[in-house]
């Protein structure tokens, strides 16, 4: 049955442009590429295709999202037969994906999704000048958050289209306001798509989150971005599910981007894998500073007087 095997890319609208660059080279040691023929950029992660796209745009957001399927014929009739409308990327079009045959439709939140059964990358991967060796490949980038409207929606959607749940976290970030999320996986990497339910959240994306080779590149990368002034909005800390060494920081978009290493991998074809339910989102770490913990406390505060209406 025609499925989605391997997220390859995040596109991000973003209002300044030239703030990512020297990001993505402190952060990464990746330089940001045009995209011939398009206003497209792109910061290359591996030479499998995996890698972000920048368009300037006032959304500072996530705009798109690509991914790969084992059968694009067979995809295009399902989501056809469901009602999803999927239509086909022109020919001019698809060639820019790395692909001949492409298809694009909107999933429950409108977000709209290319899907391909191989794509490539415009610009040759440039290994990072800082040493990282990030963990794509056949597992693909490596995953979105996305807060949604829509959950149950969104989850029942991606779940038909070949992603399994890994696990749930339900978290209450602070009394009286609380966190859902769905950790989904489409390979064996442990969640590429994560969908979250949680009240007033600003912006479509979360987080976006590459993976390293071992937590030493993760360690050495903390103390580089901090040095370099970027913004660390959760410190070193583990996830009790997926058990990755990670940190947060702030990007140029507002949205947060995660860097961690050694998280654990599922088995996706295991029919009696077992789905976890965690309670917390760090077994330890990911400390927040005090005045990063205050527009939580003002939603929370919100939450209580509107249900009190």
């Amino acid at each position: 049955m025609a499925r989605l095997t391997r997220l390859v890319y995040p596109v991000f609208e973003v209002k300044n442009l030239a703030k990512w660059q020297p990001f993505a080279e402190q952060m990464y040691g990746l330089p940001i590429q045009s995209v011939s023929g398009t206003d497209d950029y792109e910061v290359v992660i591996d030479g499998t295709g995996c890698r972000l796209i920048l368009r300037q745009g006032k959304a500072d957001d996530l705009v798109g999202v690509g991914w790969e399927t084992d059968d694009i014929d067979g995809l295009f009739d399902r989501l056809s037969t469901d009602g999803v409308n999927p239509v086909w990327l022109d020919a001019g079009s698809s060639p820019l994906r790395g692909s001949e045959k492409a298809l694009r439709f909107l999933d429950p939140d409108g977000l709209p999704v290319e899907v391909f059964e191989q794509s490539n990358s415009a610009n040759p991967f440039v290994p990072s000048s800082h040493g990282l060796s990030f963990q794509a490949g056949e597992m693909g980038f490596g995953h979105i958050t996305v807060m949604s409207k829509n959950f149950d929606a969104m989850e029942r959607f991606y779940r038909s289209y070949g992603l399994g749940v890994s696990d749930y976290i339900d978290w209450e970030i602070i009394r009286g306001l609380k966190l859902h999320l769905a950790f989904m996986h489409a390979n064996a990497r442990h969640h590429s798509l994560a969908v979250g339910r949680m009240p007033v959240f600003p912006k479509r994306l979360h987080h976006f989150m590459l993976e390293v080779e071992d937590r030493h590149q993760v360690g050495v990368s903390f103390d580089r971005i901090r040095k370099a002034g970027i913004k660390v909005k959760n410190e070193i800390g583990v996830h009790p599910n997926d058990k990755s060494f990670t940190f947060y920081v702030k990007s140029p978009s507002g949205f947060e981007a995660e860097l961690g290493a050694e998280g654990i991998q599922v088995n996706p074809e295991d029919p009696d894998r077992e789905v976890g339910q965690y309670y917390q989102l760090s077994i330890w770490g990911h400390k927040m500073t005090a005045l990063d913990t205050l527009p939580l406390k003002a939603a929370a505060t919100y939450m209580k007087l509107t249900s009190n209406d």
